[in-house]
């Protein structure tokens, strides 16, 4: 069982919530049922081809959620 979540998955669910379209199953889920989710969608973002190290990854992953 996950008992904390890092700054940057923090980040990614709370950009869903402001930026991503309804397609993402995370969009208006509660923090509180999300929490043991958020790790496997924020590592599906990680291992995408959104991720550049060149490019902050706020940017990256309002990239992204743009095309989720």
């Amino acid at each position: 069982m996950i008992t904390s979540i890092n700054y940057n998955e923090f980040l990614f669910y709370n950009l869903i919530q402001l930026f991503s379209n309804n397609n993402h199953p995370l969009v208006n889920l509660e923090f509180d049922l999300a929490f043991n989710t958020i790790n496997k969608y924020y590592n599906d973002f990680i291992t995408s081809n959104y991720n550049d190290e060149n490019i902050s990854e706020y940017d990256c992953i309002i990239d992204y959620l743009n095309n989720y």
